[in-house]
């Protein structure tokens, strides 16, 4: 997503970005974790969470299958520590409790197969676990073994393809099978990654740095997800072309992405000089953003890209909040964001941003967001 000649305007490296994320995870999770549900979630799952940003959705989706990648360009967010806010539904207040608990787990691979990493409720230290959590570690070069799980599931060394050029193992743990499994047919990522969980129960998930729009696929899925990716990769149609390449026969594939030109006021309901002013600095915001290639239509075109790709059993829906606090945290941290850049452009003036951030933060604006068109797909099983 970023490149030396225009970066891309939400950067995970910013200060407002863990606070942009938080507000992501509770306007759409719910909304997320219905839609993969509904398309039969299975323990024996391999998944690829694609633009993770933040380790709610890859973090849900480990405790839940045998195997999760969560991939980014920075994934500074995703192997640091993350606190979601308060949740608005059930779902969210399990992943919370469990991502604000968990602890981080980093591990070297050709150097020396190290396993590091801790865990609030009876981590790992040097590859064990003083509870129930996978023990972690192994390589193809320095050896250590991964460890068994304290509900007896089975406990398997190495790589199902004997790791990726001495890359160490990658940390998996399935709550429902109870086993600790280290390595998998996408494991490694030539020396260098992170997992993120560990906290006893599951949850544990691969992590690496890749660009979906330049790199190719890291290997075979049976669910592949973005969510508010391909409208910010300027390779959108190689990107999506490598989700659908990425899945196993009859894995499904569930892309989510704004489309901003469908309703494009941040006040639906313009009554005041108030609400005037918020559009401005939305417009502004959307002036920068299509500078930048992003496609503001993009989100009502995903049904036909998927039936164009391939895909079988395709539907679609969209989510529209129109007003929450979590509404207001995204528009605080939006705009902080990109305020020197809307500046910059003389699309506001520092006086009218404050002025608008007073506003919010007074909680006397209705603020929506752009809809959300969820939209999925299935790849044809062979001979099917």
């Amino acid at each position: 997503m970023d490149n030396d000649a225009k970066p891309y305007l939400l950067s995970n490296s910013q200060p407002q970005a863990a606070r942009r994320f938080e507000a992501l995870s509770e306007l759409f999770d719910p909304w997320t974790f219905h839609h993969i549900e509904a398309l039969g979630i299975g323990p024996a799952w391999h998944c690829w969470e694609i633009g993770a940003g933040s380790p709610t959705v890859p973090k849900w989706l480990a405790e839940r299958t045998a195997y999760t990648l969560a991939t980014d360009i920075d994934t500074s967010l995703l192997t640091g520590e993350f606190t979601p806010g308060p949740a608005n539904s059930a779902a969210r207040d399990a992943v919370g409790a469990k991502v604000a608990q968990s602890g981080a787990v980093e591990w070297e691979g050709a150097a020396g197969g190290s396993a590091v990493g801790r865990s609030e409720a009876g981590g790992s230290a040097a590859g064990g676990s003083a509870a129930a959590g996978s023990a972690v570690g192994g390589s193809a070069v320095g050896g250590s073994a991964v460890g068994g799980s304290a509900v007896g599931g089975s406990a398997v060394g190495g790589s199902a393809a004997g790791g990726s050029e001495g890359s160490g193992s990658v940390v998996a743990g399935s709550e429902a099978a109870g086993s600790a499994v280290g390595g998998s047919a996408v494991g490694g990522s030539e020396g260098s990654g992170s997992a993120v969980g560990g906290d006893g129960v599951g949850g544990v998930f691969e992590v690496r740095r890749h660009d979906v729009g330049v790199d190719g696929s890291p290997g075979e899925f049976d669910f592949v997800h973005a969510r508010l990716v391909l409208v910010h990769v300027p390779g959108r149609v190689e990107a999506l072309a490598t989700m659908v390449r990425s899945l196993r026969p009859g894995g499904w594939l569930l892309v989510e992405e704004a489309d901003p030109a469908l309703q494009p006021k941040v006040c639906v309901d313009e009554f005041g000089p108030e609400q005037r002013l918020a559009n401005k600095l939305k417009d502004g915001f959307r002036v920068l953003m299509a500078g930048r290639g992003v496609d503001l239509a993009y989100g009502r075109t995903l049904p036909r890209l998927l039936r164009a790709a391939g895909l079988t059993e395709v539907g679609a829906d969209a989510y529209f909040p129109v007003t929450s606090p979590a509404c207001d945290l995204l528009e605080e941290a939006t705009v902080l964001q990109i305020r020197h850049r809307l500046v910059a452009a003389g699309l506001a003036t520092d006086a009218e941003i404050d002025q608008h951030l007073g506003n919010v933060r007074a909680g006397r604006l209705d603020l929506t967001i752009s809809p959300l068109i969820s939209a999925w797909g299935r790849k044809p099983r062979e001979g099917g």
